[in-house]
C-alpha cells in the first residue's frame, strides 16, 4: 500500500530520521557491569537504518556503547540531535544502562562514571531535557530501559516514571518504558537482548502490524510490547506509556514487506518459559 507518510511531504521537503542510542554494558568499574544494553541499542539503530528510502530519505545514527558512552559523547550526542533536525523530522532517543537519584537530581551513569563523583562524572538528566527543549522536530520518541542492577541500593534508584516525566512535561517527548516503577529488566542470554529490546525489534520486523497495512505504527508497536514483555517474563516486566496524552498512536515507525510464515525475525523473543523452567528469562 502507498505510505501515509512518504520520504517526503506534499511540498517535496525531505523527512529525516535521527537516532541517538546510548547503551553501556561494560563499565570502567566493573562493579556497574550490565549484559546486553550496548546490543539493544545497535540492534535497534540497526532495524531503523532499514526505513532509509522508505519513510525517510536519510537515517542518521549516533549510537554510543560501553567506552565510548563517556560524559562528554553524551553531552555530543544530544547537541548533535538538537541542532542537526528540523521540524518535519522524527527523532528517537534510546536510553539503556544505569539511572540513578541523588540529593541534586537524577544522572545517568556513562561508562567513566562514578557513584562516588556522580555531579563530576555523571550525566545529569536535566542535560537530557535541555536538549530536547531546543530539538525542533515536533515527533520526539523517548526508549527508557533503565537497569536496575544489584550494584546499587534501592533509595539510589529512581523510578522510570521519575527518568521520563520530566521529559514528557517539559519537552513534550513521546515515551515507551520498558517498565513500571522499580521492575527489572530481564534479559535472555541466547538472544544477546533485553526481553523489552527483543520485543520492540519483532514488533517493528512485522509482528505489531496488527492491521495488515504492512506499516507499524507506534501506536500498534507499543500495543505489542506492552502485551507481550509480561508474557515473555513471567508478569515481573510490564512496558508503560507513562503520558498517553503526548502519544502519537499513528506515528509510523516502520515500513515492512507482507507478512509470511518464513518471516520470523532472526531477533524474534523466545517462547514462554515452560513452568519447569521459570528462570529463562533472567534479571538484569
Amino acid at each position: 500500500p502507498e505510505l501515509n507518510h512518504p520520504a517526503e511531504d506534499e511540498n517535496g521537503i525531505e523527512r529525516h530520521l535521527f537516532f541517538l542510542g546510548m547503551g553501556i554494558a561494560q563499565h570502567k568499574y566493573e562493579e556497574y557491569n550490565l549484559n546486553f544494553c550496548d546490543h539493544d541499542v545497535e540492534a535497534v539503530a540497526d532495524a531503523l537504518k532499514k526505513q532509509q528510502g522508505k519513510l525517510y530519505s536519510r537515517v542518521h545514527s549516533q549510537v554510543y556503547t560501553d567506552e565510548q558512552a563517556t560524559r562528554d559523547n553524551l553531552e555530543t550526542g544530544l547537541n548533535w540531535v538538537a541542532d542537526g533536525c528540523k521540524a518535519e523530522d522524527t527523532v528517537v532517543i534510546m536510553f539503556a544502562g544505569h539511572g540513578l537519584k541523588a540529593r541534586r537530581g537524577l544522572y545517568y551513569l556513562p561508562y567513566d562514571g562514578d557513584f562516588e563523583s556522580l555531579a563530576a562524572t555523571c550525566l545529569n538528566w536535566d542535560k537530557v531535557g535541555e536538549a530536547l527543549r531546543r530539538c525542533r522536530a515536533k515527533k520526539i520518541l523517548f526508549l527508557s530501559d533503565a537497569c536496575h542492577a544489584g550494584a546499587f541500593g534501592k533509595s539510589l534508584l529512581p523510578l522510570q516514571e521519575d527518568l521520563v516525566n520530566g521529559l514528557v512535561k517539559s519537552a513534550g517527548v513521546m515515551v515507551l518504558a520498558s517498565s513500571t516503577g522499580t521492575e527489572e529488566s530481564f534479559e535472555v542470554d541466547n538472544l544477546r537482548h533485553g526481553v523489552f529490546t527483543a520485543t520492540l525489534l519483532k514488533g517493528l520486523a512485522g509482528h505489531g502490524d496488527s492491521n495488515k497495512d504492512q506499516q507499524v505504527t507506534l501506536g500498534e508497536l507499543a500495543d505489542y510490547v506492552i502485551a507481550e514483555v509480561p508474557a515473555e517474563t513471567q508478569r515481573l516486566q510490564h512496558p508503560c506509556i507513562p503520558d498517553v496524552g503526548t502519544f502519537d498512536r499513528d506515528l509510523i515507525l516502520s515500513h515492512v514487506a507482507p507478512a509470511s510464515p518464513e518471516d520470523e525475525p532472526a531477533n524474534a523473543t523466545p517462547a514462554p518459559p515452560q513452568q519447569e523452567a521459570p528462570s529463562q528469562p533472567k534479571a538484569l
